[in-house]
């Protein structure tokens, strides 16, 4: 009794226990519930939040992946989310590759935990286009770690747009300056200088900052002489007047003078003069040409001066060349000899008519080559061995050329022999003149040219049999220069491509293939020409003329002339267009059959009762990366996790107990989700529908199973738990000003950091306040119609409105809202995109536009942007509006291409269109003059000058066209007299070469004196010998005196010594008076001075000293001072000063700060 009542008391228990856990249960199954309610509320704001917003919000992992995109990529970029979502960003191309490096780096700096803000890169779009991106990024938080990063994408492609289109409209006109010698500028009423064009660098080598800012009258450009003038006329336009054109000269940085010619008109400004605007044209050139054609007349008057005293020279000489003449012909007589050998002797013929064509001189391989006899051939007239079909022919080239210029080009013709053969010749006929000048016969060496005719006969042959393969062949034959030039292309071009030969030759491939192709192919074409070499199947596409594209496929062969160099290529090209299509037929058909049994994204299988897989399909590869046959080789521990093992095994061994029971389904099937183990160690997450195999007795044999992946199934569920934090992430890091308000009042609920920087309020000054009360509205009137568009169409894109901030400063702005349901309450999130600097940007661009169009008008030649787009299609898109003045034809830009190639001279039309087209092609710089007629028949000079910019598929010429007809007209009369002055030097010429035979005469004359010379130097060269000899004995004779004398003077010194000191010594030691002292103590210095070593080798060695200053010398190097020698000497202290002064000058010692004592001492 006592354990049934313990066992109800521990089944109730246990009842008790299981209600507190069903209870639990009920509220976490509540709880889960409101999570996914408020997990589904934040989805709709997330999504409504991407769609209000034009920025693209995006995050990726810490390998790059891009984890989520929002929808408005697909806006900005042309490729869907879903195409980018679980791919590396840097692997898809839409980053440019320069900034590629820079967003990677950038990318790493934030998974690292730093912020990125209002950085730009360039992106590319679907279809090729580049877009600005601006770009702020946070790190992707996830308990505490950093699991991606969150980032937020905005375009600001137009932004970058205006910028670019005000610098360019800023520099839209003066960019046509530097392209002249023209230059523009601008003064204000003060004569300060507000604006000069670049130009100015290139015509006086300043830049335009040296200028601008300083006074017209302190420019030292401005020559002195001209600046009062200039500053004159520049304040009578400032007066209303207009300037009539004034030349000043300017001065370059250099000191060079230049002359301009300046032309200016009053600048308006709201009604009244603010400045000018004046053009300066470089007319140096024409200045100087006016210049040259007087000096060139002075030349020619002092030319005409010199040639008729040389003349007159000449004729006295004139007499003595007369007696040289004689001399002369004798000469000539043994030179005619010597020719005559030459000119029997030679190969060719040489024949000489008469001028009426009677056949007066020849060698004797004239009649050798026509087969007669000589005696026949003086009978005969050049015409009568001459075919009848040359004779125009032949009188054409002697009337035009033989007789206007004395000989004429080398020709061919045809001569009959005796026999009646015909034998082709070349020849070049002379005219001979007379003594008076008058033509008296014609001479030719004539050369027989039938080897040369027969091989140019085979020749021709040869190339007719090869045309003939060329055109009948199915392949296109081709041959090209050395630099890929087409010289040759068989006609079946025209039915591999539809195009004439005539479309290709002088092309290269590079120029006739889609661009693709030719950067593709551009290397290896350039390596042929660098490296010439064989080639086999080069691939490439053409467009037929019917806009179809060809697959061609080429192949070639260097060619070499004889001498080695290489001259080009030749080869063959074949249409295999076919072929590929049928290549890529099979492939089409092999990827669907492949795909049917190798891409099936689910796995079948089947099992044994032992669990070894007996049947695997081939898509176990693409989901778990095993072959078929690795598969069944794995035991099912091998397969899944441990845990999913478990879970699996203990499934199937609770329905094998079920196997047999009463009521149990043989034909049931079971589904479970299970973790399998992926080759490269990943998990995979597939959901498994189970069912059994039977034999024919209904008895189990095993196991059939069909697997799905559901791993993404399971990210996605992963991913909605924290869609919330990246919503709320988003919102707080965007960049643009968001805010979330109360669609009844306005009443602020929410504003990111974005918006409370731009307004100047703090989130905690603005929550709980409207936006009427804070000044977002100006008036509620205005709140009202906005709420009411709003709940009337659900969204409110791009409503521009002025918005006061907290400083009190006024903004434009762009305002998009979209209703969102937060906690169940409807609230009003509004996206705000600050327009202030865009519309100022705009308005200033408006203005420099109206600015610089001004200035264009004025400017003295007509300013024109010219295009021409890639589909062949030209025309103008800006003309100013002095083409009536230059060209005479309204600057309507519709038909004015039409109208102005009207206007130009036929004869140089088609080199006018040459010049443009070859402009296009090679998009260079267009610099052409031509002629040109103006409606009213009057004939110009015109000269452009344009420069090329590339856009997307077009070429933009900018440029300007003015008249040079004055320039074209002092050209001409600078090239007459220059042919004048030509002529005259010609007909002096003739009279200078017969000067030169006097001058030749002279030097013979010359040479017999030079002899005369040399025999007079070799004279004087045997008597420099004689007194070579002389000089030597006199230097032994002198060198013998020089000894005898110091002989005899050191004897006399000795005796003195001797006899003459001791009596001195003696006499100072009687007691004698003071002046006989001091004429003793003078007469022993200068016994001393005698006998001394250094006043022999002072004496020597500076021959130019006085004795007395010998003795000044020798007491300074006693150490006496000035005053002593001074009292010694008794001459002035001014003496000795003098003395000493001519001692250093004689001496050599100059410098003051040598000591003169030390320097004699060094004489002892």
């Amino acid at each position: 009794m006592s354990d049934s009542r313990e066992r109800i008391d521990h089944l109730t228990a246990e009842l008790d226990r299981a209600r507190g856990r069903i209870a639990e249960l009920e509220s976490e199954a509540a709880s889960l519930r409101r999570c996914e309610d408020d997990l589904r509320e934040s989805v709709e704001k997330y999504s409504l939040y991407f769609s209000i917003v034009n920025d693209v919000i995006y995050s990726y992992d810490p390998d790059f992946t891009l984890l989520s995109v929002s929808p408005n990529v697909e806006r900005l970029l042309g490729y869907s989310a879903e195409e980018l979502v679980g791919k590396p960003f840097h692997e898809l191309g839409v980053l440019d590759e320069g900034d590629l490096d820079r967003a990677l780096k950038d990318a790493l700096h934030v998974l690292n935990g730093g912020t990125i803000h209002a950085t730009v890169y360039r992106f590319v779009t679907r279809d090729g286009r580049m877009v600005f991106g601006e770009v702020s990024g946070t790190p992707l938080l996830r308990k505490g770690k950093i699991e991606g990063v969150i980032s937020v994408a905005r375009d600001i492609t137009r932004r970058i747009d205006l910028e670019k289109s005000f610098r360019e409209e800023a520099e839209k006109y003066l960019a046509h300056f530097p392209l002249t010698s023209d230059v523009l500028y601008a003064v204000d009423a003060q004569l300060v200088l507000k604006t000069v064009s670049p130009s100015v660098k290139h015509v006086l080598n300043y830049s335009p900052e040296e200028l601008i800012g300083r006074s017209l009258r302190d420019l030292d450009m401005i020559h002195p002489e001209d600046v009062d003038r200039a500053a004159s006329d520049t304040l009578r336009m400032l007066s209303g007047d207009k300037m009539e054109p004034s030349v000043y000269r300017f001065i370059t940085s250099a000191g060079e003078v230049r002359y301009g010619e300046v032309k200016g008109i009053p600048l308006m400004e709201n009604g009244s003069v603010a400045g000018v605007v004046a053009v300066a044209r470089d007319v140096t050139g024409r200045v100087m040409a006016q210049e040259k054609i007087r000096t060139y007349q002075d030349r020619l008057e002092e030319l005409v001066r010199e040639r008729t005293a040389e003349l007159i020279r000449a004729n006295e000489s004139l007499e003595k060349e007369i007696g040289e003449r004689a001399r002369t012909e004798d000469a000539l007589r043994v030179s005619e000899a010597r020719y005559r050998l030459l000119y029997e002797g030679m190969e060719d013929a040489f024949v000489q008519v008469g001028m009426d064509g009677s056949i007066q001189e020849f060698n004797p391989a004239y009649p050798r080559m026509l087969g007669y006899d000589p005696e026949d051939l003086h009978t005969l007239t050049y015409l009568d061995i001459t075919p009848s079909r040359w004779h125009a022919y032949e009188a054409d080239i002697l009337r035009s050329q033989t007789m206007v210029r004395g000989y004429s080009e080398l020709y061919e013709k045809e001569y009959a022999r005796k026999d009646g053969t015909i034998v082709p010749i070349e020849l070049r006929t002379y005219l001979v003149r007379d003594a008076q000048g008058q033509p008296s016969a014609m001479w030719a060496i004539v050369r027989d040219i039938t080897g040369r005719k027969k091989v140019e006969m085979a020749l021709r042959e040869s190339e007719r049999r090869f045309r003939d393969l060329a055109e009948n062949t199915s392949d296109l034959i081709w041959e090209t220069d050395e630099q890929l030039r087409f010289t040759y292309m068989s006609q079946k071009i025209v039915d591999h491509l539809g195009y004439g030969p005539e479309d290709r030759v002088g092309r290269t491939l590079l120029d006739v293939i889609p661009r693709e192709d030719s950067l593709r192919l551009g290397p290896f074409i350039l390596s042929l020409m660098e490296q010439p070499r064989p080639f086999q199947n080069l691939e490439y596409t053409a467009l037929h003329q019917d806009g179809s594209v060809r697959i061609r496929e080429a192949s070639g062969v260097p060619i070499y002339d004889s001498e080695g160099r290489h001259v080009g290529y030749r080869g063959v090209t074949r249409d295999i267009t076919e072929r590929r299509k049928a290549e890529d037929r099979l492939r089409d058909s092999e990827a669907k059959y492949r795909f049917v049994a190798e891409k099936m994204s689910d796995i079948v299988w089947t099992m044994d009762l032992n669990l070894r897989t007996t049947y695997v399909s081939p898509s176990v590869t693409t989901v778990l990366g095993y072959t078929p046959e690795e598969r069944m080789q794995q035991e099912p521990r091998d397969q899944l996790t441990e845990a999913s093992y478990e879970h699996a095994t203990g499934l199937l061994a609770g329905e094998m107990e079920r196997e047999g029971q009463e009521g149990v389904d043989p034909e049931r099937m079971i589904s479970m989700e299970v973790e399998y183990i992926h080759k490269d160690g990943s998990t995979v997450w597939m959901e498994n529908v189970i069912s059994g195999i039977r034999d024919e007795h209904g008895t189990l044999i095993g196991l059939h199973g069909v697997s799905r992946d559901i791993t993404d199934r399971k990210r996605a569920e992963e991913q909605l738990l924290a869609s919330e934090k990246k919503f709320a992430a988003a919102f707080h890091s965007s960049p643009a000003p968001m805010v979330i308000t109360s669609p009844e009042d306005g009443t602020i609920i929410d504003a990111n950091q974005a918006c409370q920087e731009w307004s100047g309020y703090t989130l905690a000054e603005a929550a709980g306040r409207t936006t009427t009360e804070m000044g977002f509205w100006q008036g509620p009137g205005k709140r009202t119609a906005f709420i009411h568009e709003m709940m009337g169409k659900g969204a409110v894109d791009g409503l521009e409105m002025e918005y006061t901030n907290r400083g009190g400063e006024a903004r434009d702005v762009l305002h998009s809202a979209r209703l969102i349901e937060i906690n169940g309450r409807q609230c009003l999130l509004s996206h705000i995109q600050d327009i202030t600097e865009k519309n100022r940007a705009e308005k200033a661009l408006r203005q420099s536009e109206e600015r610089l169009r001004g200035m264009a008008n004025n400017f003295p030649g007509v300013v024109f942007q010219f295009y021409a787009r890639d589909n062949k299609e030209m025309g103008f898109y800006y003309l100013s509006e002095r083409t009536i003045n230059v060209m005479g034809l309204e600057n309507d830009t519709g038909d004015f291409l039409d109208r102005s190639l009207a206007c130009i001279s036929p004869e140089d039309l088609e080199r006018f269109r040459a010049a443009v087209r070859e402009s296009i092609r090679a998009e260079s710089a267009w610099d052409f003059a031509c002629r040109f007629t103006k409606p009213g028949g009057k004939e110009v000079f015109l000269r452009g000058i344009s420069q090329p910019v590339r856009h997307a598929h077009e070429l933009v010429f900018s440029g300007v066209l003015f008249d040079v007809t004055q320039q074209k007209l002092l050209d001409e009369e600078l090239r007459r007299h220059k042919d004048q002055l030509e002529e005259m030097v010609l007909s002096r010429t003739s009279e200078l070469i017969r000067t030169l035979q006097m001058l030749t005469d002279e030097i013979e004359i010359r040479k017999k004196t030079e002899k005369t010379l040399r025999y007079r130097e070799m004279e004087l060269k045997n008597r420099s010998i004689e007194l070579e000899e002389m000089n030597a004995a006199l230097k032994v004779l002198l060198k013998q005196r020089d000894e005898d004398r110091s002989t005899m003077e050191m004897n006399v010194l000795t005796n003195m010594k001797t006899f003459i000191l001791p009596h001195i010594e003696r006499l100072e030691k009687a007691g004698l008076e003071e002046g006989q002292i001091k004429s003793l103590w003078m007469l022993r210095g200068h016994l001393e001075e005698i006998t001394s070593p250094f006043t022999r080798r002072i004496s020597s060695e500076f021959l130019g000293l006085t004795p007395a200053e010998i003795q000044v010398a020798s007491l300074i190097r006693d150490g006496k001072s000035s005053k002593e020698i001074a009292r010694i000497l008794n001459i002035s202290i001014n003496t000795v000063h003098t003395y000493r002064f001519n001692i250093r000058k004689k001496t050599g010692v100059k410098n003051n700060k040598v000591n003169l004592r030390s320097f004699l001492k060094t004489l002892e």
